[in-house]
């Protein structure tokens, strides 16, 4: 929001201000073209276009370095005759310059025309979804003018086939160029960045470039790709000087002066300044310029040195968008799982004898604790010492519990494993899709968790409803059996026989704790715990109290098994009413998440600042921890226990 308010202010005064910037000429410029050894070469521009000064103007000039001048080789550099010269202005016209930044961008491309010399050809292609030759390079300078005046932006940035586009413009055997001015990056091209360079060196035609408020990843493109042409690069923090960066670019045909200076085996000129006095047609022309640090210019190392060029190459960056944080996550995540499974491979090994007890003796949490603490018979290793100290752990009882009930035969050690293993292969997914590790590590963590705890829980409860479904059903059979004439454990096992669902699952598994030393009450309430059954303890509860004062067990039975489907029907009345409650709560769950998905696919752009920016990045935070709040907040107002 500050950014665009800022971007509209912008506007309002480069509108107001064009007329005075349109005759504004660009300041003295003066650069180092190249060192090598201690021979410097300066190129130093003036504002006035080229041609202004005849061929013949005699041009002297000195350089200054800590205090000693030094004679200079001077040439006025004069325009390329014979070839038809050509410039194509390459437009970004995508949704993200819509408003303020284009129209700032008609203002300077307006002050970038009148500036050229009057013999280059100027065309116009515009980018967005698709690539628009407006025109070809002609002379009739209007033509784009009224054409960007027309423009409406919208949609993606097409820039890379954008600039095929361009080049295949140029007219064959002339001198071409393109300035392209953008504020965002690629997004749907076909062609590739390296492609496009490798176009532009086949052609020889240099490509400028102007950025509105680029980004790091934008900036490292633009300078490869102006780099690797023998272009420029001009930014523009806000709209406003995108004016000024249009004049930097103009400078390419502007009056150009070469010096070339020969520094003294005595003189330091590594890092120092040198100030450069031009005497041209009668005018005296003073800049400075920040020498190379380099071992060459040095007085210590002026006799043995390699060549160096004080212009840094760029070097080759991958293509854009490439996430080598996410790449080398991924190669941990897919070696720490390679050692994870020959652990695990390993530890199998070692438990086997000792699985087939556990099956048997694992029936309760309480068992398995017992079980746990036992020392194994070969002394156990580092695997099996992690899993003792958990499983001593309440947590740790906890989750065994609640993966007895779903019915895994799994530790929890090996149940988070799995856990960690996918919320880092989520994270690699998530950060190759967004383009940044920080952005996939604050969506894979919780969503991991959440889902591990979501299926489990789901799993659980499917199990428990079922249970709470056949339970009423179960209770009249045991019943029945009561009546016939059997004892209470004869009916018990009966009943289980009958009995193919969970009830029957979990009876059966009572009968079977009972037959290594368990009583059957605490049995039936360790099913009950699992089960998270509170009809089944009351159940519990009365036989006790039957069995204590006696009275008819199976009306007891027959009592509580209607009272069960009594308040089943009422709990499946409140779900259904409810069912509007929980379906607004997943879709203002989902929706947020939906809406960042979109916009990471295919307009990166508008969020990217979530992660870029350090006010971004807490915003991200804060949105999180909102999230997780409202969505329980949510959770507790639609969940209604009967």
């Amino acid at each position: 929001m500050l950014r665009r308010a800022m971007i509209a202010a912008a506007t309002v005064v480069v509108t107001l201000l064009a007329p005075a910037v349109a005759s504004a000429q660009a300041d003295v410029g003066l650069k180092v073209e190249s060192v090598n050894g201690r021979e410097i070469a300066l190129l130093m521009t003036l504002p006035q276009p080229e041609g202004t000064y005849p061929a013949d103007t005699r041009v002297d000039a000195t350089v200054s370095i800590g205090g000693r001048v030094l004679p200079a080789d001077v040439s006025l550099v004069q325009a390329e005759s014979g070839p038809q010269r050509s410039v194509v202005l390459v437009t970004d016209v995508s949704g993200s310059m819509a408003g303020a930044p284009m129209r700032a961008a008609r203002s300077a491309a307006t002050v970038y025309l009148e500036q050229l010399p009057e013999d280059v050809a100027t065309g116009l292609v515009t980018f967005a979804d698709d690539v628009t030759v407006v025109t070809a390079p002609q002379q009739d300078r209007a033509v784009i003018t009224d054409a960007l005046a027309r423009t409406r932006p919208d949609g993606d940035t097409r820039l890379y086939d954008a600039v095929e586009a361009a080049l295949a413009e140029l007219p064959a055997g002339g001198i071409g160029r393109l300035l392209i001015l953008s504020d965002g990056q690629d997004t749907v091209s076909s062609a590739t960045l390296g492609r496009v360079v490798a176009d532009a060196q086949t052609a020889g035609v240099p490509v400028d470039m102007v950025l509105l408020d680029p980004t790091p990843e934008e900036r490292a493109v633009a300078d490869r790709l102006a780099g690797g042409t023998g272009g420029s690069v001009s930014t523009a923090a806000t709209a406003d000087g995108l004016v000024a960066a249009f004049e930097e670019a103009i400078s390419a045909f502007s009056t150009r002066i070469e010096l070339g200076v020969s520094i003294p085996d005595d003189v330091a000129a590594a890092g120092a300044v040198a100030v450069a006095t031009v005497s041209l047609g009668g005018d005296v022309v003073e800049e400075s310029v920040l020498l190379p640090n380099v071992s060459s210019l040095a007085v210590e190392g002026g006799t043995a040195s390699a060549p160096a060029d004080s212009t840094a190459s760029v070097p080759p960056l991958p293509e854009q968008g490439t996430p080598w944080m996410a790449i080398i996550l991924g190669a941990v995540v897919v070696v720490v799982g390679l050692l994870l499974v020959v652990s695990s491979v390993s530890h199998a090994r070692r438990r086997a004898r000792q699985h087939r007890i556990d099956q048997v003796l694992a029936y309760t949490t309480s068992v398995r604790r017992a079980d746990s603490r036992r020392e194994p018979a070969d002394g156990g290793g580092a695997w099996e010492h992690l899993e003792r100290r958990f499983l001593r752990s309440t947590w740790g009882r906890r989750l065994q519990g609640r993966l007895t009930a779903a019915g895994y035969d799994m530790t929890p050690t090996r149940w988070i494993t799995m856990e960690v293993l996918s919320i880092l292969g989520l994270t690699l997914m998530l950060s190759l899709i967004a383009r940044s590790v920080v952005v996939g590590s604050l969506l894979a963590v919780p969503v991991g968790i959440i889902g591990f705890q979501v299926f489990l829980r789901s799993r659980v409860g499917r199990r428990q409803r079922a249970f709470e479904d056949e339970l009423p059903d179960f209770l009249l059979m045991l019943s029945s059996a009561l009546r016939a004439g059997l004892s209470f454990n004869q009916a018990l096992e009966s009943a289980a026989d009958e009995q193919r669902g969970e009830v029957g699952r979990q009876i059966r598994r009572v009968l079977a704790e009972t037959q290594v030393s368990s009583r059957l009450d605490e049995a039936l309430l360790s099913c009950a715990d699992r089960m998270d059954n509170d009809d089944l303890r009351w159940t519990v509860t009365a036989m006790s109290v039957q069995r204590e004062v006696g009275g008819n067990l199976s009306q007891i039975l027959d009592g509580a098994a209607a009272t069960i489907k009594g308040r089943r029907s009422l709990a499946r009345e409140v779900r259904t009413l409810s069912a509007e409650g929980r379906l607004s709560a997943y879709v203002l769950v989902a929706l947020p998440l939906g809406v960042l998905t979109f916009l990471l696919l295919f307009r990166r752009e508008y969020v990217s600042q979530l992660w870029t920016d350090p006010l971004g990045i807490a915003m991200l935070i804060v949105l999180a921890v909102l999230f997780t709040l409202g969505w329980f907040w949510m959770r507790a107002i639609v969940r209604i226990r009967v």
